[in-house]
C-alpha cells in the first residue's frame, strides 16, 4: 500500500509564485497542494479547516511576517511543519526561521528539486537547509575575529589615554 502523500498549504503573496509551485508539486505522486494562502492572517484558519501536514512558508508576507506567522502556527499546530521558501539567505533569515520552528529553509533561487528534497525529508522527520542558506550560517561565524590588540591600535593616542584612564575608574570629568 502507498503512503498518502504529504498534504501541502501554500503561503506566498505572489499568485504567479503559488501557481507555478502547485503546478509543480503536484506532478509528484506523492504530494498533493490543498490550499493557498496569500496573506499570514490566513494560515492559522486554513490549517485548521484543511488539516495540511506540512506548509511552505514565504518570510514576505504583506500582513504580518512569516517569521511571526510561522511561530505562532508551531506553537498552536507543533503537528504541522513548516518549510521556509525565501528570497533571502543572510544568517538573520535563517537563524529567525528556525528559532520560529521551521523544519526547513530554502531559497526561491534555486531549483525545485530542492524544495522537493526538503519536503520529502522534512516529511521524514528530519530538518533541512538548502546548502546556500548553511553557507550564510557558516560564514557568519568563519570570519577570523580580530585581535583586541589591533583594535586597540586603531585608536588615536587621546582615545587611548581615554581608554586607559576610564578602565582605571575615572569618569569623564576627572
Amino acid at each position: 500500500m502507498a503512503e498518502k502523500p504529504t498534504r501541502i498549504l501554500l503561503v506566498d503573496d505572489h499568485q504567479v509564485l503559488r501557481d507555478g509551485l502547485k503546478v509543480l508539486l503536484e506532478i509528484e505522486e506523492d504530494i498533493e497542494v490543498i490550499g493557498e494562502a496569500p496573506t499570514g492572517s490566513e494560515v492559522l484558519e486554513k490549517v485548521r479547516a484543511l488539516k495540511p501536514d506540512m506548509v511552505i512558508m514565504d518570510l514576505g508576507l504583506p500582513d504580518i511576517s512569516g517569521i511571526e506567522v510561522t511561530r505562532n502556527l508551531t506553537e498552536q499546530m507543533p503537528n504541522v511543519a513548516v518549510i521556509v521558501l525565501s528570497m533571502h539567505v543572510q544568517k538573520e533569515f535563517v537563524v529567525k526561521a528556525i528559532e520560529a520552528g521551521a523544519k526547513g529553509y530554502v531559497p526561491k533561487s534555486t531549483t525545485h528539486e530542492s524544495l522537493l528534497e526538503a519536503i520529502r525529508r522534512v516529511r521524514s522527520g528530519e530538518n533541512y537547509i538548502h546548502p546556500m542558506a548553511a553557507s550564510s550560517l557558516f560564514e557568519s561565524f568563519s570570519h577570523e575575529k580580530e585581535p583586541e590588540e589591533k583594535k586597540y591600535a586603531q585608536l588615536t593616542h587621546r582615545e587611548r589615554e581615554v581608554f586607559v584612564l576610564t578602565a582605571n575608574g575615572f569618569n569623564s570629568r576627572e
